[in-house]
C-alpha cells in the first residue's frame, strides 16, 4: 500500500517530488488550505513565534497547499518565510489531504462554528485574500519522527479549528526526549 509520503507534490519551480523526500529527521507537515486563506493565516501567526524553537530543536518545516505552484511565491512574501529551512509545496490534487482523512465540506466552513468563528477572524483583521486552492478543504498538521514515522497529528475538523503550537512543541520536545534516550541506551550497550 502507498503510504501519503509516497505521493507527488509539486514545489516552488513546477517541480514534482513526493512529501517524503522533504522529511527528513524529524518533520512537521502542516497542510494548509489555499494561498490566501484567513484560518490558514490565524494559524501561521500563531505558530510563527514557535518556528525558530522548532527549527532549533531539529524540526524540518514543510507547509504543503493546495494552490497554484505560481502561489506559492506571494504566500512565502506574505508570511515572510525566506529561511531555507521552512519548505513550501503544493498539492494541487488534494491527494495528500485526502490520504490523511482530512476534512472536507461545505458544513465544515459554514456550519455555526466555521461562521461563527469566520466572523471572530474577519473582527480580527484576518479576511481571505486569495482564492487560489479548495475553498472546502480543511488543514491538519502532522509530526513524523527520524524513522518517518508519524508521532503526533491535527485535523482541522471546522473552520477556525487549528492545531495548538504549544501542543506542537510539546510533541517535538518528547520525541527529542525519546530519541536521546535510545541513542544513550543504544551507546551504553555497546
Amino acid at each position: 500500500m502507498e503510504s501519503y509520503l509516497d505521493l507527488t507534490i509539486i514545489d516552488e519551480e513546477g517541480a514534482e517530488t513526493t512529501l517524503g523526500s522533504l522529511c527528513v529527521g524529524v518533520s512537521l507537515c502542516v497542510f494548509l488550505r489555499h494561498w490566501g486563506c484567513a484560518e490558514c493565516s490565524l494559524l501561521l501567526h500563531r505558530l510563527e513565534p514557535r518556528l525558530s524553537e522548532l527549527i532549533a530543536l531539529g524540526a524540518r518545516i514543510v507547509f504543503i497547499g493546495l494552490g497554484s505552484a505560481q502561489g506559492i511565491a506571494s504566500f512565502r512574501a506574505k508570511h515572510r518565510f525566506t529561511r531555507e529551512d521552512i519548505c513550501i509545496v503544493t498539492d494541487p490534487t488534494l491527494s495528500l489531504h485526502n490520504a490523511l482523512g482530512l476534512e472536507r465540506g461545505l458544513m465544515k466552513v459554514q456550519g455555526p462554528k466555521a461562521l461563527f468563528n469566520r466572523a471572530k477572524l474577519g473582527l480580527q483583521g484576518y479576511k481571505n485574500q486569495s482564492e487560489d486552492g479548495d475553498l472546502l478543504q480543511q488543514g491538519g498538521a502532522v509530526l513524523l519522527d527520524a524513522g518517518r514515522e508519524e508521532i503526533w497529528r491535527h485535523k482541522n475538523t471546522y473552520f477556525g479549528d487549528v492545531l495548538d503550537p504549544n501542543e506542537l512543541v510539546e510533541a517535538v520536545l518528547q520525541e527529542r526526549a525519546r530519541s536521546s534516550l535510545s541513542s544513550k541506551v543504544s551507546s551504553g550497550s555497546q
